[in-house]
């Protein structure tokens, strides 16, 4: 996300349903594994809604730019188009 006052990211995110195995300690908080509706039940950025509606519905690539001002998301850029807010 792009926010006034915060450094610009780049994310880069893969996904794989076939994974198994044990989590491990994180230092960024609790580490859980949890199903995807109680996901969207989680207090969650205006921009994750929309990466999440992406991955459900199984878009294979997607180039996505989100723009916050504070803690609201002014702009969404999906494969370099304007998304309506």
């Amino acid at each position: 996300p792009v926010s006034l006052g915060m450094a610009d990211r780049m994310l880069t995110t893969v996904t794989n349903e076939g994974d198994t195995g044990t989590l491990t300690d994180c230092d960024e908080g609790e580490l859980a594994w949890i199903g995807k509706r109680e996901l969207l039940t989680k207090e969650l950025w205006q921009g994750d809604r929309i990466f999440l509606e992406l991955l459900e519905q199984r878009v294979p690539f997607f180039s996505l730019k989100l723009c916050y001002r504070g803690d609201t998301l002014t702009r969404a850029v999906l494969n370099g188009r304007e998304l309506a807010r």
